[in-house]
């Protein structure tokens, strides 16, 4: 049998285990709180939205239309501050000339923006944009990585040439 004061040591050790415990498993659901990954959200278009001058040519503008599916993911430091958003973005729409609005082709996009709350950085990968005339091959392509920042731009690949859509629309 126990003696008062051994019972009084296990109590007190047991106590102390549980404390423990509790301040370990505090610490934990803190940590997975901030460590848990993103935040995921969607805005997806309810109906087309317009473009003004997306691109200028010689003699006219070209006008767009498009509907875009987006999945945000959100990262938060411990004071839930944003400090990263990835955002994944496929559209497909309508280019055309504004003047002329039969004048159409249609264009796609399905690109990653990464926008670092930290820097400022802005990131684009992928396709930013792609128009093809069916029979005719692409007449417009956008994509590859863009990184804007507060001191520089730098683009690794193809950055939107309009020549042949201007040509295909007029």
């Amino acid at each position: 049998m126990n003696s008062p004061s051994s019972r009084s040591r296990t109590i007190a050790a047991s106590a102390a285990v549980f404390l423990a415990a509790i301040v370990s498993l505090a610490g934990v659901l803190a940590t997975a709180a901030n460590a848990s990954g993103p935040v995921i959200t969607f805005n997806n278009d309810p109906a087309p939205r317009s473009v003004d001058d997306w691109a200028d040519c010689a003699g006219f503008q070209i006008d767009a239309t498009f509907m875009a599916q987006r999945r945000n993911e959100t990262f938060y430091d411990s004071s839930g501050q944003p400090v990263l958003q990835r955002r994944h973005v496929q559209f497909t729409g309508t280019l055309f000339n504004a003047a002329a609005p039969s004048k159409s082709v249609t264009y796609i996009g399905d690109f990653t923006r990464t926008f670092d709350f930290t820097t400022g950085d802005l990131t684009l990968n992928g396709l930013d944009s792609h128009a093809v005339v069916p029979g005719g091959g692409v007449i417009e392509l956008n994509a590859g990585d863009t990184v804007v920042s507060a001191t520089d731009v730098v683009v690794h690949g193809p950055d939107g040439d309009v020549t042949e859509l201007c040509n295909a629309l007029s």
